[in-house]
């Protein structure tokens, strides 16, 4: 969904100084990682990364860390702890540090804690308020994930990620209209039906 032209320019700063924190904090976090592991052996879990975060924050040389969504700041966090798992694993590499030439204009926030609202067309988000989006239909579900989002042109965009109830399936018989001949002639022959998914075209729109 794309944010409406409406967007305050209080609204894009705070997008911006969001990216650059969470920048911030994903290189500091993984700096500490790669160096407690490499002198220790120990790689630092995901209470000792909220300690650090926590400590960042009531510094008072990163104050401006506190001007900005915290959820999206342990959201990054959660994030490099599973690419390091992943490593471990044997299903990727270790986690890069992020440069503003490589990592993309964009942040991601989980609902933890937080109650997302919608009010039309506008959610709101931590720190930033209502932001007006252009949308065709109201997200459904319980929200996962939310992605605010700048493209090379400078337009920014919000991604929701939305869990809902899957279908449940038919039992046997349902749906079934019981046609067990597809024609009947006068004359009395039959043409049976054919299988199910026979006879069905698919067209590009």
């Amino acid at each position: 969904m794309q944010v409406s032209d409406e967007t305050t320019r209080e609204q894009a700063e705070l997008f911006v100084r969001t990216i650059g924190c969470v920048r911030y904090v994903w290189n500091y976090v993984l700096f500490m990682r790669r160096q407690e592991y490499k002198l220790e052996g120990l790689f630092p879990g995901r209470n000792e990364c909220s300690r650090v975060l926590t400590e960042l924050k009531a510094d008072d040389a990163c104050q401006w860390l506190n001007e900005v969504d915290s959820i999206a700041l342990q959201t990054a966090l959660e994030y490099q702890l599973e690419g390091w798992e992943r490593f471990f694993r044997g299903q990727g590499g270790q986690p890069h540090f992020k440069t503003r030439k490589s990592h993309r204009d964009a942040y991601i926030k989980k609902p933890w804690g937080t109650t997302y609202a919608w009010k039309g067309k506008k959610l709101r988000l931590s720190k930033a308020g209502w932001v007006r989006l252009r949308l065709s239909r109201k997200p459904e579900g319980k929200i996962q994930r939310v992605t605010v989002s700048r493209n090379p042109a400078g337009r920014w965009f919000v991604s929701v990620l939305c869990e809902t109830e899957k279908p449940q399936p038919l039992a046997p018989g349902i749906g079934d209209v019981g046609i067990e001949d597809l024609a009947v002639m006068d004359s009395g022959i039959k043409y049976s039906s054919p299988p199910p998914g026979i006879g069905k075209r698919c067209f590009r729109s």
